[in-house]
């Protein structure tokens, strides 16, 4: 508790600094799933307010009854607000409270507040004794290393998840610019090329930016993430640089022979601005070349025939083309079409797929969405399972009987024709889509916990609670539900890798999420139909077996930790 404290507390403090400097919040900031607010990211909010939730039923235990459903009321309607987007209700108390004009600030701030009150709470209030089978289980779970150490790599990828834009993304991480630094992935809105000397009032190309400053010398400096470009509308042109042997013929360094091809020269000042574009035949100028002015137009056309010039129009007369012959780079580059294979020194270190995009940018996007979405899928099926199936084992009867058959003709629904029919006729997000698939999903576990509540509601610290005046509801979610939690704790790493598995079979077979979305099912079927570039789905398939191999060691690890037996025998 004391952990939970202390993050509810740091996170609550940093959200304040990082308003009051007007940045946005790569931590936390689920791609594609989450977006921030003008003044409050929707993922801190999200865990904020559940962790609020889970404070405000804590303090229900502890028979602090009054504040703690205050709080968990609270604490719930934020975090509709935040998971849904439901900025009526935060316009609206903005409305009443009129503590400040933005939509949504006065979710951000109250929960700030009440991070803030929990934090200071629970980090003073003292530790008890952890329970010995507790500590025997958690000994005996790191006793099986496969499984311990497969937790601790998906720690590590979770927190390489959280940090966003720090390890991928197209916007850079510090510019220098005229002596000033500036930090552009902390920032929520664009910042035009024209800031840094571009002739652009779009977003900056950082990498762009990156060749320009280079070429400039002028002390400049722009640092890039590990990976610079994104999974969204990010598919730049690549090139690869040709050499120029000494008999002034071009060279086709990856494969050890005269260059054959198009190859192309660029402005100095401008590296993504083609000068010039030449035919080339073993290594030397044959056929039309064209030339171009910095602006893209074209201002002259030439004719080469074993590498002689034969003929040079200007087009434009105007131009100063010995001013661009003076701004036209000395190397020659080849024009990449997609799928390109990796090429380490473009930083493209799995290589890019059929639209260009690159592949390791998508694998980590991917990632992101589905294991922020397997957090919900599984809150929502875990909620489901444990009202239904602790409801039905416990009370029985009537109530036992309509809801389990009420259970088997939900089950009995066709959930992949459901699916095709909402994919024909909507275009779900991943919120949407997941909603579906938890609907269609949350059964077997109302099983397990039915069968798990109707034997321990015979016990005698039932009776005893019964007898003391507990109500139903405090039975089961005090006295029954932590004696059977054991079934939930070894159903959730499955759970997860359930969830995975689905989205990627769904988005495979082309009823997942909307095109353009990244997903590893996509990149899969991309894979599929582009054989003759083995490293997409070489790399699409090694994600998937990869995540879903360390969920299921450490979730045979957790069944076998909290197994009564210490080694189970199967005959």
């Amino acid at each position: 508790m004391r952990a939970a404290g202390f993050f509810l507390l740091v996170t609550a403090l940093l959200s304040w600094v990082f308003q009051a400097q007007g940045w946005s919040v790569p931590v936390f900031k689920v791609y594609g799933l989450l977006d921030s607010d003008q003044s409050w990211s929707l993922a801190w909010s999200t865990v904020l307010s559940a962790l609020t939730v889970i404070f405000g039923l804590d303090l229900v235990g502890k028979k602090h009854r009054l504040a703690g459903r205050i709080m968990a009321l609270v604490g719930a309607l934020f975090f509709l607000t935040a998971l849904f987007g439901l900025n009526p209700l935060a316009t609206w108390l903005d409305g009443k409270l009129g503590l400040l004009k933005m939509p949504g600030a006065t979710t951000g701030h109250v929960l700030r507040l009440l991070a803030c009150a929990g934090g200071v709470f629970l980090l003073l209030r003292p530790a008890g004794p952890v329970n010995p089978l507790t500590l025997k289980r958690w000994k005996r779970f790191r006793a099986i290393r496969r499984g311990y150490i497969s937790l601790w790599l998906l720690i590590l990828l979770t927190v390489l998840a959280l940090l966003d834009n720090v390890v991928i993304g197209k916007r850079a991480l510090a510019v220098k610019h005229n002596g000033e630094w500036s930090f552009p992935f902390l920032r929520e809105n664009p910042i035009p090329g024209k800031t840094y000397g571009l002739a652009t009032e779009a977003e900056t190309d950082y990498r762009e930016l990156r060749r320009v400053f280079a070429a400039q010398k002028k002390g400049d400096v722009v640092i890039l993430p590990l990976v610079p470009y994104s999974a969204r509308l990010d598919t730049p042109s690549q090139s690869r640089a040709i050499s120029k042997s000494a008999d002034g013929k071009l060279y086709d360094d990856a494969r050890k022979r005269a260059f054959t091809g198009t190859a192309f020269t660029v402005f100095t000042d401008k590296p993504m601005q083609h000068r010039r574009e030449y035919r080339v035949r073993d290594g030397v100028f044959h056929g039309t070349a064209s030339g171009y002015d910095a602006e893209g137009a074209m201002v002259e056309r030439l004719e080469y025939a074993d590498g002689k010039l034969t003929r040079d129009d200007k087009l434009n007369p105007e131009t100063d083309f010995a001013a661009l012959t003076a701004r036209e780079s000395a190397d020659f580059r080849q024009v990449l079409y997609p799928p390109v294979a990796p090429v380490w020194k473009e930083r493209h270190f799995l290589g890019t797929d059929s639209s260009g995009t690159d592949i390791l940018a998508l694998l980590y996007a991917g990632f992101q969405l589905q294991w922020a979405a397997a957090f919900f899928y599984t809150a929502f099926v875990f909620a489901m399972g444990i009202v239904i199936g602790c409801a039905s084992g416990y009370f029985g009867g009537v109530t036992d009987l309509v809801t389990q058959r009420l259970v088997e003709i939900w089950s009995a629904l066709p959930f992949l024709l459901v699916i095709i029919l909402i994919r024909s006729t909507l275009t779900p997000g991943i919120v949407a889509l997941v909603f579906v698939i938890a609907l269609f999903t949350w059964m077997p576990l109302t099983y397990y916990l039915r069968g798990g509540t109707y034997a321990e509601k015979s016990r005698d610290y039932v009776s005893a609670a019964r007898l003391l005046g507990a109500g139903d509801s405090r039975i089961i979610f005090r006295h029954i539900l932590p004696n059977i939690m054991s079934t939930l704790i070894t159903k959730l790493p499955f759970t997860f890798e359930a969830l995975i598995a689905s989205l990627t079979a769904l988005d495979f077979l082309g009823f997942g999420l909307p095109p353009g979305e990244p997903s590893w099912g996509a990149l899969l079927k991309d894979g599929t139909d582009n054989m003759q570039a083995p490293w997409i789905l070489y790399s699409a398939f090694a994600a998937v077996v990869i995540v879903l191999t360390l969920i299921t060691f450490v979730g045979e690890a957790v069944r076998e930790a909290f197994d009564p037996k210490k080694f189970t025998v199967y005959r």
